[in-house]
């Protein structure tokens, strides 16, 4: 298994240091769990309801493969987290996703509060991520900004 590979970012403005980084679902969980999200209380389960969606052939449930997670940390402590996805696109022909077969999906952002620069910060990760893996095109369905 290769080292995740980490963006290191100085922020001029609060001369924090942040990065975003991959991080196991079990980190994500504990994360997203002070939250209470109903829906996400038990990641497993969450998983299951979300492959069990897929006979709804709508883009954020349709078939998909998980990426992995990503959390960003900000002077050492987590303070951010997402869920990333290859996603099968259904829909052919709309704007974005015209003549594309797969693209990569956000779901599941979580901030301990709420900064611009924290959101821009991991999507710069999670595109790196799923150039990586073949996908130019991501879009993002669940986003909670007051979370």
């Amino acid at each position: 298994m290769t080292e995740p590979q980490h963006i290191q970012y100085i922020s001029v403005s609060s001369r924090r240091f942040m990065r975003a980084t991959r991080i196991p679902a079990h980190v994500f969980e504990e994360f997203v769990k002070r939250f209470r999200d109903p829906l996400i209380s038990d990641l497993r389960g969450y998983l299951r309801w979300m492959h069990g969606m897929r006979m709804l052939k709508a883009f954020w449930c349709s078939d998909w493969k998980g990426l992995g997670y990503l959390g960003l940390m900000d002077s050492g402590k987590l303070i951010g987290v997402l869920r990333a996805s290859r996603m099968r696109v259904i829909f052919h022909g709309h704007g974005a996703w015209r003549r594309l077969r797969e693209g990569g999906e956000i779901q599941d952002i979580f901030f301990s509060r709420w900064r611009v620069e924290y959101l821009g910060e991991i999507l710069q990760r999670a595109e790196k991520m799923f150039s990586k893996h073949g996908l130019r095109d991501f879009g993002i369905s669940k986003w909670k900004p007051d979370a």
